[in-house]
């Protein structure tokens, strides 16, 4: 699978799901590229379509931090 051979290649750890009939029933109105922001669990705490530009990478970094130092309360 390609998305495997690029997780090892970059050592990335975190999880990936490829699930594209479960999205589609899931998320049927969300268009491509889009990033789920998906929390410890296992709900979507965030919704990221595609976007250039500073304001939305501040958003989606904001919300990362948010859910991590939420993660680090539990």
């Amino acid at each position: 699978m390609l998305v495997t051979t690029h997780l090892k290649k970059k050592n990335y750890t975190f999880p990936v799901i490829h699930a594209p009939v479960l999205a589609a029933k899931l998320f049927p109105w969300v268009g491509l590229p889009t990033s789920f922001l998906v929390n410890g669990h296992g709900w979507r705490s965030g919704l990221y379509p595609f976007a250039s530009g500073e304001q939305s990478v501040q958003r989606t970094l904001a919300d990362l931090i948010e859910a991590a130092t939420a993660r680090s309360r539990e």
